[in-house]
Parts: C-alpha cells; structure tokens; sequence
C-alpha cells in the first residue's frame, strides 16, 4: 500500500502565481495511487486579488485530492510591507503546525517553501515528535532574495535567526528537493548540506494542457505569470518603444506586488495603445494566449540571487511552442541554449528589443524555436516525468 502524503504549501490554486508546482505534483502523486492531503491557506496571493476570510478551516477535493485550507491573515494592500507578509506566512504556519499536531496519520510530509520558509515548521514538528518522512521542497533562496531586495538587513537578528532555522531544516529533513542545478549547489555551499540528499526536481509542465493550437497567430507579444520584485518587466516595457512601430502589442497576462508601478511606466511611456494588461486569467485559458502570440517573454532582474531561477512560465511557452527571449538568471541562459527554444539577451531594453525584432522578420527562425521548445519539454519537462523523478529518487 502506498503511503498516505501530507503537502504543505503557503499557496495552492485558484491562486494562479507561483502555485502550479504543488497542485501539479499533488495531482499526480494522487493519480500514481498515493493518498494524497494538501495544506494551504484560503486564497489569497497576489495580496488584495481575493475576498478576506475569517473561517478557520474549509476542506475541498480537487481530482481525487483532499485540500484543506486554514485560516491565515490576508494583507488587503496590493504591495504590503515586510511586517504584513510576514504575518501572513507566519499565521498560516501556526495554523498549519496546530493542525498537524493532532491529525498525522500520515506516513510523508512535503513542505514546499516559495515566497517563505515558514511552511517548513509543521515538517520539522512532524519529524521530531511524529517520526514522519519529511520532504522539503525548496524553490527558491528566500533568506538571499529578500535581502538583495532591501525588505530585510544584511546581517540582522531576522536574517541570522531564519538562516539558522533554514540550516536546522536542511539538516533534520530526510530529503531534500530543488528546482535547479544552481539551487542545489548554494545550499550545498550555504548550509554545509551533503549533496546527495539533495535531488533535483524541476519544475515542469502539462503537455497535454499546454500545447500548440492550430489557431492563426495574432500581432502579439506575451509575458504571463508574477509581476514582482525579481521579474525585470521594467525593461520590456521599455523595450516596447523600439519594437511597437513593428505593428505588435503586448499583452501582460497575471498580476502581482509591481502590477502599478508597471501600468505607470506604460502610461509615462505612451505605450497605453501597445502594452494591454489582461489581469489574472484561468489556467485553461493560457495555453491559446500563447498559441496567439509570436513571442513570449522571460525577464529575471540580474542579481546574483536570481542566478538559480528559472520561472516556471517558461516550461509552460516551451510546451506551446512559442520562442522565448529570456533575460537574467545564468539557469534561464542554460535552458534556453540547451533546448533552442528562443534567444537569450542582456537586461536591457535595446538588447530585448533587437532580438524580439529579429524573430519578428524571421518567422521560420521563429518557428524553428518553437518547435524545438515543444520538443524539449515533451523529451524532459513533462510534468508526468517529474512526478515520477520525484517518486523514484525522493519519495
């Protein structure tokens, strides 16, 4: 019999951002035959998108799997502060922790750490009072981001206490998975961690929901997903200037902390005519905006604590075979020249603009790409190979 598998996420659909790697994985896991219970907060991100809540607990199925979601503060501002996010990870994992302090019949836990690293207290109470299998699922370098991003100080009491909570975790936990080649190696080098612990679990794709559909292509550029700190949307915007007299629009699909910062440069810019912001759009309806659109965008700020990310918008492009122009993170460089599904610039508007310029005159070139991108994420992105990845190497 299979075990029974408890997943803890601070995010979980209908939240669209940064919420697709553990509903997919759940799903999955639930459709290879294992029992599988998710934890997460009501909905809630982006901050101030969804009606607040005082209800402590409603459960729901989705597939076959059991979502339960607790309560946990909702910030009602569009960009709260470092005080208000924090008191909303840190409520749900006193929810969370009181919840699996009296259900545990379960055999795994897997905490999935994003946005914070919070979620990871209910798999160390697990470990240490319940002797459960603990997973954790690190998508990104919280502790480094924030910092970087001057939401906490470098070298204060926040960032040495998480960062001792982080390396307790590391060290308790019986497995450790990532999203990236780069990811492993800077824990491995941060936390003194051994490296075979760690497996590298990639985030992937549907490619039976995100594929090519026989539609005729539309003027259109297209960037969907987060709006945030660490996406250089700043410099497509800009970009725009150049490439609009190339009769193309871009249309901006999702939402986030950055949303009106960006409707702002758009307006300065007099880009109001070539730059449209669709707001946060259904899963289902993603994979024809791509088919419609020419080229996709993929923008990570350059710093070095983006140098591991790869957003997982991309695998989601590749699947519907539209060319990417990626810019940033050295792990989105890698991918793109790896799997020849679009062109990789500087972080810059002049840069961005001339490469999406020459795909826009050189549409077999373009289609190449797209066809490539598809390719390599039906060959080693689909999200049924990952699952299974994840079942034979950490499970």
């Amino acid at each position: 019999m299979k075990p029974k598998i408890l997943i803890v996420s601070d995010n979980f659909p209908p939240e669209i951002i940064g919420s697709y790697r553990t509903y997919d994985i759940a799903m999955n896991l639930e459709k290879a035959g294992f029992e599988v219970t998710v934890l997460a907060p009501h909905p809630t991100s982006p901050f101030g998108s969804f009606k607040r809540t005082w209800r402590l607990k409603t459960t729901e199925y989705t597939n076959g799997v059991k979502v339960i979601r607790l309560w946990a503060w909702q910030p009602r501002s569009r960009n709260p502060g470092p005080l208000e996010r924090s008191w909303y990870y840190l409520t749900f994992t006193f929810s969370a922790v009181l919840w699996v302090l009296v259900h545990h019949n379960f055999e795994v836990i897997i905490t999935s750490g994003g946005p914070s690293p919070f979620p990871f207290f209910s798999g160390l109470i697990s470990k240490r009072l319940f002797r459960k299998k603990w997973i954790v699922d690190v998508r990104d370098l919280f502790v480094d981001r924030v910092v970087e991003f001057g939401f906490l100080k470098k070298g204060g009491l926040f960032e040495k206490l998480t960062r001792g909570f982080e390396k307790v975790c590391y060290s308790k936990a019986d497995r450790i998975s990532v999203v990236t080649r780069r990811l492993k190696e800077a824990i491995v080098l941060t936390y003194k961690i051994e490296g075979n612990k760690i497996a590298i679990i990639q985030n992937g794709v549907d490619t039976d929901m995100f594929c090519p559909y026989l539609i005729t292509k539309k003027r259109q550029l297209v960037y969907t997903g987060n709006i945030g700190h660490a996406h250089d949307l700043e410099d497509v915007i800009l970009a725009m200037k150049e490439i609009a007299k190339y009769d193309v629009t871009l249309l901006i699909v999702g939402g986030g902390d950055c949303e009106e910062r960006i409707k702002r440069l758009v307006k300065e810019g007099g880009l109001d005519k070539r730059v449209i912001f669709a707001g946060l759009v259904e899963r289902s309806k993603i994979p024809k905006i791509l088919s419609e659109s020419l080229v996709a965008f993929a923008s990570i700020r350059k710093l070095k604590t983006l140098e591991c990310a790869v957003p997982t918008k991309v695998y989601a492009y590749m699947a519907c075979g539209v060319p990417v122009v990626g810019c940033g993170s050295s792990e989105l460089r890698d991918l793109i020249d790896e799997s020849g599904a679009g062109m990789f610039v500087d972080n810059n508007p002049h840069a961005i603009a001339e490469a999406t310029i020459h795909l826009l005159n050189n549409p077999k070139e373009r289609d190449e790409m797209g066809k490539n991108g598809r390719g390599y994420a039906k060959k080693y992105c689909d999200i049924k190979l990952i699952t299974r990845k994840l079942i034979d190497e950490v499970l």
